[in-house]
């Protein structure tokens, strides 16, 4: 039988700024298991992939020993309060979820994938009437959708919480705190530090670290949290060569 030794990490993909199929060897190549496709990137985008290009992704994938840990959707929060905007942001949010629900359709797996996707979390009847329709989506197709915040009670039933341990120490909080709070809840977990110099980047950096990335990640699995942890390469000064750091530091100092 084959067991998968690989550490338990996925990498979001455009950040890596290659086509498709070479970004997903590359993840393949370095020992990664998994990988989050953007909803906003062109090449990625679900309204630009028909029918035969999803299952194309998912044979690619297949190939590699590679498997969607989710699909982002990060959309301006504003344009769901935003009557201009809102429809086309719930469209793109609903294309998402369906997008997420034939990947994992096609890839064999029971249950509909995970959506992570940037809302807002204000009670305004625009922005809720939008939210209404994304959770009906969503539960139609069996995916889970997960909500970036530093706050779990601001994320509305049935959302779940994503966590962002960068996000979280911009906000001066703690990571590890957050996780925990957030127990039973947590759908999406992003591993990323926001460097000393103020910038988002790998974990373990020299002089520059602030997350304790071993106590956040356990701190997640003791929440219940029991998916992939995405290395989050979005604004990395070098994300192909961060990624290389965090994977090497992840098996001697964190995994878990």
């Amino acid at each position: 039988m084959h067991t998968d030794s690989r550490p338990f990490l996925a990498a979001t993909l455009s950040p890596l700024k290659m086509p498709p199929r070479e970004g997903l060897a590359w993840l393949s190549s370095i020992g990664i298991r998994a990988t989050a496709f953007s909803a906003t990137d062109p090449l990625t985008r679900p309204r630009d992939l028909d029918r035969s290009a999803r299952r194309d992704l998912v044979a690619i994938m297949s190939r590699l020993e590679l498997r969607c840990a989710c699909v982002d959707c990060f959309l301006p929060t504003a344009h769901f309060l935003d009557a201009a905007q809102v429809d086309r942001a719930t469209a793109a949010a609903i294309d998402a979820i369906e997008f997420a629900a034939e990947i994992a359709t096609l890839e064999g797996r029971i249950g509909g994938g995970t959506v992570v996707l940037s809302v807002p979390t204000t009670k305004d009847k625009l922005a809720q009437d939008a939210l209404d329709a994304i959770s009906a989506t969503a539960q139609h197709q069996g995916v889970h959708v997960a909500v970036p915040t530093c706050d779990a009670s601001l994320v509305f039933q049935p959302f779940l919480v994503a966590l962002d341990p960068a996000q979280i120490l911009a906000n001066n909080q703690d990571p590890l705190t957050i996780a925990l709070a957030s127990s039973r809840r947590i759908g999406a977990v992003r591993i990323v530090d926001l460097l000393r110099s103020g910038s988002r980047g790998p974990i373990g950096e020299p002089q520059e670290a602030q997350l304790d990335c071993r106590g956040f990640a356990s701190g997640c699995r003791a929440a219940g949290f029991e998916g992939e942890f995405v290395v989050d390469l979005r604004q990395w000064h070098d994300p192909r060569g961060g990624l290389l750091a965090t994977l090497s530091r992840w098996q001697s100092e964190v995994e878990v």
